[in-house]
């Protein structure tokens, strides 16, 4: 019985030795729960914030233009105003401290700034030659600022309708319409000296304005004394270097017409240029013989020289070559308003009553020897055609005749 007693004792002893540390266990296993409920709860929490979607309304084109030009550090500096809508072109605009933004979908973003911004601005109360706003019809930018390789120095916009250039020595002009078109083609077009029209008559030194004293007309100067002019009945053509220079001495526009063709070589001439202008008038030049006049009945008789021959078979026209002076009156001539073109190889003589007509070679020479148009022979009246086994031509008082074996003889 003793024993029983003792061994229950010591079971007794060891259950209570183990209840403390059963007990610990549990208090830190609700304690674990606990923790494990908040970390929970937390945990639920933090999910819900790092999902939620970041709403980040996306860059406008003028907008993702702007940053890509460096934003507020950039050289527009900061925005002054917000987008706003372009009056025309479906396009839209936001203003920086030094300059603007231009936005359609037909032309994409495109930044314009310092005085080509100035000249497109002016263009808004501007009109062209059918009454309607410039700037309108310049419409919204396709390109930036963009600098010119050909001209050092040199920046340009081009704009749907037309260009602004810009230089320091020029300013900042507008070319459009068929004046734009014109200057375009000169990038195609060789001078007598074998350059570039477009780089020979250089930068607009004017907008695009009235041609003064000559309805319909408008015009731009450019660098060089150039110019380009255009009207409805002519179309738009160039005038530039030593032409532009005899054109501009002889009244320009007013006196002689508007150009209805490019500066171009003179077939059979070689070296020689042509320009021709309204009412049958134009402009020769050469290095050798310089710029001058030859027009109406006169210059219809030196280009139908293009189709004759002399005794030996030579062109006339390449036998007369370049003019060497301007059309002017002639001295003592028998006939009333008599005028006359000098040329390299001979001379067009005309007056009302007998046409205008060529003399050149011998007869020439005899022809001068015995006084021109001030002597007894008077003013031409035929072209130089054949005579038997020579030539003559005949005059108003007279004929002069030549063979290769006996010259050249007045009667």
């Amino acid at each position: 019985m003793r024993r029983f007693f003792g061994k229950l004792a010591n079971v007794i002893r060891q259950t209570n030795k183990a209840r403390p540390a059963q007990g610990s266990r549990r208090r830190a296993s609700l304690q674990v729960e606990a923790l494990e409920s908040r970390q929970l709860l937390s945990g639920s929490s933090i999910l819900t914030l790092s999902t939620a979607p970041l709403v980040v309304p996306p860059l406008t084109p003028i907008q993702f233009k702007y940053q890509s030009l460096g934003g507020a550090s950039g050289f527009l500096g900061k925005a002054v105003t917000g987008e706003l809508p372009m009056p025309y072109g479906n396009g839209r605009y936001e203003q920086f401290q030094h300059g603007n933004i231009y936005w359609s979908a037909a032309t994409g973003a495109h930044d314009v700034y310092g005085p080509i911004l100035n000249e497109y601005f002016l263009t808004a109360a501007e009109r062209d030659a059918h009454g309607n706003s410039v700037q309108v019809g310049l419409g919204l930018p396709t390109t930036d600022v963009v600098g010119l390789q050909s001209m050092p120095g040199a920046e340009a916009v081009v704009f749907q309708g037309g260009t602004i250039y810009w230089s320091a020595q020029t300013g900042a002009h507008a070319i459009y319409g068929g004046i734009y078109t014109e200057y375009l083609a000169t990038q195609n077009e060789i001078d007598a000296n074998a350059n570039e029209v477009f780089m020979a008559i250089g930068l607009p030194t004017s907008d695009e304005t009235n041609v003064p004293g000559v309805a319909g007309g408008r015009m731009n100067t450019f660098a060089g004394g150039a110019a380009i002019y255009w009207s409805q009945a002519t179309g738009a053509h160039v005038v530039y270097g030593a032409i532009a220079a005899k054109y501009n001495s002889v009244g320009g526009p007013v006196a002689y017409g508007l150009p209805t063709s490019e500066e171009a070589n003179v077939p059979g001439l070689p070296g020689v240029r042509v320009s021709d202008f309204q009412g049958g008038r134009a402009i020769y030049w050469s290095a050798a013989t310089g710029a001058h006049t030859v027009y109406g009945a006169i210059e219809a008789e030196y280009l139908a020289t293009a189709g004759e021959h002399d005794y030996y078979g030579r062109n006339v026209m390449a036998l007369l070559g370049a003019p060497t002076s301007d059309q002017t009156s002639i001295i003592g001539a028998w006939e009333p308003n008599a005028r006359m073109n000098t040329f390299q190889g001979g001379n067009i003589y005309w007056s009302p009553d007998t046409g205008a007509h060529a003399v050149y070679g011998a007869i020439l020479a005899k022809y001068e020897f015995v006084g021109g148009p001030a002597s007894w022979l008077g003013m031409p009246i035929s072209d130089e055609s054949d005579w038997y086994a020579g030539r003559i031509s005949i005059f108003v008082g007279g004929s002069i005749m030549w063979n290769p074996g006996g010259g050249a003889t007045a009667l």
